[in-house]
């Protein structure tokens, strides 16, 4: 399944650690559905995010918004989340 590693312009700190980077990889339809929250899309767009790199919610909670919305159209191009449009 490829993957996508993006480096974080702005690191930051959870559960004791700092993420400088992370590796996200494509979903499985199922692992979509289950990641929507209906009427939420930034909600939604966390989830997704959360599931694909392997990461609890509030992991990605912490991203930088600069950082997260470079994720999100960088992950949007590779056409990681098609399902979801």
């Amino acid at each position: 399944m490829p993957k996508i590693k993006i480096t974080l312009k702005y690191p930051f700190q959870f559960e004791g650690r700092e993420i400088t980077e992370l590796e996200f990889r494509r979903l499985k339809t199922g692992e979509v559905r289950r990641g929507t929250a209906k009427g939420d899309e930034m909600q939604t767009a966390i989830n997704i995010a959360a599931i694909s790199a392997g990461l609890p919610v509030e992991a990605i909670e912490e991203i930088d918004a600069a950082d997260f919305s470079a994720i999100s159209e960088e992950l949007s191009e590779a056409g990681f989340f098609a399902h979801t449009t």
